[in-house]
């Protein structure tokens, strides 16, 4: 169709979607660009450049073409949302939370606008308005492992390691291969004691990304104190092998217990 007409700014945007699907984000930028010569007032395009923008990372990019599809289309939610979304990425939450206001305003039952706004309000160190924000989301949709795993931080932020737990395991449930989910319902067995569910969480954790430091270094811990030597030496063993180099100080303390517990 661009061949035969090279005037048709349909053509390029649709072939600028078809290149974001494919994750060719500089080809869908370049076709966005050539529609948005050919009609300027084009809202759609804009929104889809700047989500182009926005996946290499380049938010200032992204938060011009979602205010200028925002211009264009004053009542478009999903621009507010991605906007806000952008904003957040540049530690810029009040700006976020605004977005997500008006999205909202726009579009009451948009749930991924809940849970954005709870991104922004824990960066804040808002854990109340956080908390409100990711059931609202969960309620909205109940499917959402995200969620109900981000209000679990929350939780766990505020001390309160059981509904902590509760929402790790309601994570899990949903998504059973996110090791995130599992340390950190290990993390919240640990605060209270249960070093044997703990260790069993930071296993499952290991079983689905073998190399995640932060596990093994909490699975040494727990395994020490549970008597269980020999794990916590091999944990230790594996923490030292994986740790990244930001972690000397830990690598440190990992040959020290190694030391300790008859290790070699």
């Amino acid at each position: 169709a661009i061949k035969t007409n090279p005037g048709y700014a349909d053509a390029y945007y649709n072939r600028g979607t078809a290149y974001g699907k494919k994750g060719l984000y500089d080809q869908a930028i370049a076709d966005y660009t050539k529609a948005l010569e050919i009609n300027p007032g084009d809202a759609e395009a804009y929104y889809n450049r700047g989500t182009a923008y926005g996946k290499k990372g380049l938010y200032d990019q992204a938060i011009a073409d979602y205010t200028q599809s925002i211009k264009i289309n004053p009542g478009y939610a999903d621009a507010y949302y991605n906007r806000g979304t952008a904003y957040g990425k540049k530690g810029l939450y009040d700006l976020a939370i605004a977005d997500c206001n008006k999205a909202l305003e726009i579009n009451p039952g948009y749930a991924d606008v809940y849970y954005a706004r709870g991104i922004a309000y824990d960066n804040k160190g808002l854990s109340d308005l956080a908390i409100a924000d990711y059931t609202q989301s969960i309620k909205i949709n109940p499917g959402d492992a995200e969620a109900y795993y981000a209000r679990g931080i929350a939780y766990g932020k505020k001390g309160l390691s059981d509904q902590a737990i509760a929402d790790y395991t309601k994570a899990i449930k949903i998504n059973p291969g996110d090791a995130e989910a599992y340390y950190n319902r290990g993390v919240a067995y640990d605060k209270k004691g249960l070093s044997g569910q703990a260790i069993a969480d930071y296993t499952q954790a290991l079983e689905i990304n073998p190399g995640y430091a932060d596990a093994y270094i909490n699975k040494a811990i727990a395994c020490e104190k549970a008597g269980r030597i020999k794990e916590a030496v091999e944990a230790y063993k594996e923490f030292i092998h994986y740790a990244p180099s930001q972690y000397a100080s830990y690598v440190e303390l990992a040959r020290q217990r190694i030391q300790v517990l008859g290790g070699k």
